[in-house]
């Protein structure tokens, strides 16, 4: 798999970013970009972050699980943000290169923290949890929602993990503002990152 000397950057205000000078080059083309979502752009800003690494305490040893096996970095991984204004929602997306063992245990330890937890405090997303029903894409899919206000709006993240068989997670949030989501925004969504993860890998 080729390798990359020096972090990559690209699309304006670094929108899509490395977090190691070792990424895989093929793996930043499988982030979703702004023409495989209609109506979503590029992110001038990051969404909140739902990345489990900077957690704060819940009181919930599922989430302490994540948090303990997320310490060290993981890398290879890449990240996309898009928004779109109607309606109001925002797309985070990171793409993460591990072993198939352990990108299998981090989808588990996930799906753990959506069964047992209630609460999320995450980067600057907070809110009460609960599983989401959803399609499975790949070798596993695990997801839940988070309910919070931001501004006074009604915010809902729904947060989504696909396994590769290949060993990549495809993390996703998927934010909107102002009403109820509906998930199946966030099920086309997952359908898209997962086909465009899978070409990818595949060549085509």
């Amino acid at each position: 798999m080729t390798s990359s000397t020096a972090p990559i950057e690209t699309g304006p205000s670094g929108t899509v970013t490395t977090a190691t000078s070792e990424v895989p080059l093929r793996l930043a083309s499988a982030l979703l970009a702004p023409g495989d979502l209609e109506g979503f752009s590029l992110s001038p800003a990051p969404p909140p972050s739902a990345d489990a690494s900077s957690s704060g305490s819940t009181g919930c040893a599922a989430m302490d699980r994540v948090d303990a096996f997320r310490k060290p970095t993981l890398q290879p991984s890449v990240d996309a943000k898009l928004q779109r204004f109607q309606p109001v929602s925002l797309v985070y997306e990171v793409l993460t290169q591990r072993s198939v063992e352990d990108a299998r245990t981090e989808v588990e330890l996930e799906a753990d923290v959506f069964r047992d937890c209630h609460r999320l405090v995450a980067g600057d997303l907070t809110g009460d949890l609960s599983p989401l029903a959803f399609p499975t894409l790949g070798e596993r899919t695990v997801a839940g929602r988070v309910e919070s206000s931001a501004y006074g709006l009604r915010q809902n993240t729904d947060l989504v993990y696909l396994l590769h068989p290949k060993g990549i997670v495809i993390s996703l949030a998927i934010m909107t503002f102002g009403a109820a989501a509906d998930s199946d925004v966030a099920q086309e969504v997952a359908r898209v990152a997962y086909r465009k993860v899978d070409d990818v890998v595949a060549g085509r």
